[in-house]
C-alpha cells in the first residue's frame, strides 16, 4: 500500500457557508444588530505568536503584575470566547486551570457540570444569545467569583470526534451540555459533583468518575469565535491516558469483576494491551470509523488496511485521534481563524516560553505563580517496535497535509 499524506479536504468557501448555515439552523439572525464580537478582518491561521506581553515565568516563583484592572461599566455581552479545542486527555484540565490561576480571571467551560459545587451557575453572555439566566443557552464560567478577562475568555469545548464532516464537527465545538452527575462512592467515600479543578490551593482535583444523568444539549452561534487555541497530544500519550480514564470508570460503575479490575487498572503496558484486545475491541464505534476510513481506498489497499488496523492497540481511540484533528484543522483554516497551536508535551519541553506564548495569545496578564506541572506522563513504553510504526503509518496514510504538519514531531 503506497503511503501518503493524504489531500486537504475542505472548502473554506463552503465550510464559511455552513457555519451561517448552522446560525439559521439555530434559528439565530444578526440583521439589523451590532455585531460587537465580529471583525472586519481575520488574521494569520496557525500563529504561534501575538503583540501582548506578560510578565516573567516559572512554575516556582515569576515576576507578576498584581495591579488589577479598573472598574468597567457592565457591557451588553462578556470577552471573545476563545475556544479551547482538545480532543479528551489532551492536557485540557492543566491548560484551564493553569490559565485561570496565573491569570486570576475565570474561564468558562461548554460542559455545565464542570462548575464547582460550592459556585452559582454564571452563563457567559453572547450576542443574540439564546436564554437568559439560568436557562441561558451559552457555556458557563467555571470560577465566577473571579473577574472576567478583558479581551479573550478561554472556553472548553471536545467538539465532536466521531464527525464525519467538518460541519457536524462545528456542531460538537458550539454544543452546550447540562448534566448531572452522579458518582457512584468508593468504600468510604462521600462523593462529589466536583469534575474541573480546584481554585485556593491552586492543585488541581482529580476528574470525577460518575454516572451522567439528566442530560440536555443546546447549540449556540460560533459565528463570534475568531480564536482558538488548538490542543494537541502524541497520540501514543494520549490513546493510553483515554485507556486509564475508561477503565476508573468501569470501576467506579461496577462493570468489572474483581479480576477485570486487577487486570485492566494498572498503569502497565499488559494492562493496556489487554484492556485493548479484550475489551475495546468489541465497540462498535471500531467497525463504523474503519468504514469511514475504507472509503476512500481501493480493494487492495482495504485488504492492507485492515491488516494494518488490527495490529494497533485501541485502533478505535486512533481512527477518532486522526479525524478529530483532521477535522480541527480544516475548520480552523476552511473558516479562516485566527489558532494557537499548542502542544501539551510543550510544558515539559520549555514551559516558559510555551506559557508566555499562550498568554500572548489570549492577551492575558500573569499575576499569580503556576501550578507545578506534573512531566513523565509518556508511555510509548505501552506498545510495542511494531505497534509504534503501525500508528505512525496510520497517521500518515488518514492525516491531511495540513495535519499531518503538526503531528510528524511525534513520528520523527
Amino acid at each position: 500500500m503506497t503511503i501518503h499524506p493524504r489531500r486537504s479536504c475542505f472548502v473554506p468557501f463552503v465550510l464559511v457557508m455552513g457555519v451561517y448555515h448552522f446560525a439559521l439552523y439555530l434559528d439565530l439572525s444578526y440583521a439589523g444588530q451590532p455585531r460587537q464580537h465580529l471583525r472586519q478582518s481575520h488574521m494569520t491561521n496557525h500563529s504561534n505568536s501575538a503583540q501582548h506581553t506578560t510578565g516573567n515565568l516559572s512554575q516556582n516563583g515569576i515576576n507578576t503584575t498584581q495591579s488589577p484592572s479598573p472598574e468597567k461599566e457592565s457591557p451588553e455581552s462578556d470577552p471573545e470566547l476563545v475556544w479551547l479545542m482538545s480532543f479528551p486527555n489532551s492536557g485540557t484540565s492543566y491548560t484551564m486551570a493553569n490559565t485561570r490561576k496565573m491569570s486570576n480571571r475565570t474561564v468558562a467551560s461548554n460542559y455545565m457540570h464542570e462548575v464547582p459545587d460550592s459556585y452559582p451557575t454564571v452563563h457567559v453572555r453572547l450576542p443574540n444569545q439564546k436564554g437568559s439566566g439560568d436557562d441561558a443557552q451559552t457555556p458557563v464560567l467555571t470560577h465566577p467569583h473571579l473577574q472576567l478577562p478583558d479581551k479573550y475568555l478561554l472556553t472548553k469545548t471536545h467538539c465532536e470526534g466521531r464527525a464525519e464532516d467538518t460541519f457536524s464537527f462545528l456542531k460538537g465545538c458550539a454544543k452546550i451540555v447540562r448534566t448531572r452527575v452522579e458518582q457512584k462512592p468508593a468504600e468510604g467515600d462521600e462523593g462529589s459533583n466536583q469534575t474541573a479543578d480546584n481554585v485556593g490551593n491552586g492543585t488541581i482535583a482529580e476528574k470525577t468518575v460518575g454516572v451522567m444523568r439528566n442530560t440536555e444539549e443546546y447549540y449556540y452561534d460560533p459565528r463570534p469565535i475568531h480564536k482558538v487555541v488548538h490542543l494537541i497530544r502524541s497520540p501514543y500519550d494520549n490513546i493510553v491516558a483515554r485507556k486509564h480514564l475508561a477503565a476508573r470508570q468501569a470501576t467506579k460503575l461496577g462493570r468489572f469483576t474483581a479480576e477485570q479490575e486487577v487486570r485492566y487498572t494498572a498503569y502497565t503496558p499488559q494492562a493496556f494491551q489487554e484492556y485493548c484486545s479484550e475489551i475495546f475491541a468489541v465497540s462498535p464505534t471500531n467497525g463504523r470509523l474503519l468504514d469511514v476510513a475504507e472509503k476512500e481506498l481501493d480493494a487492495q489497499e482495504v485488504e492492507n488496511f485492515r491488516a494494518l488496523t488490527q495490529r494497533i492497540p485501541c485502533v478505535g481511540d486512533v481512527l477518532q485521534w486522526i479525524n478529530w484533528h483532521n477535522k480541527a484543522v480544516d475548520f480552523i483554516l476552511g473558516a479562516n481563524l485566527r489558532s494557537f497551536s499548542l502542544h501539551y508535551e510543550d510544558y515539559d519541553r520549555d514551559y516558559n516560553s510555551t506559557v508566555t506564548r499562550l498568554f500572548d495569545f489570549l492577551e492575558l496578564e500573569v499575576v499569580l505563580e503556576a501550578i507545578p506541572f506534573e512531566a513523565g506522563k509518556t508511555y510509548t513504553d505501552h506498545y510495542t517496535a511494531q505497534q509504534l510504526d503501525d500508528i505512525r503509518v496510520l497517521v500518515k496514510r488518514l492525516a491531511s497535509t495540513e495535519m499531518w504538519q503538526l503531528v510528524k514531531r511525534y513520528f520523527e
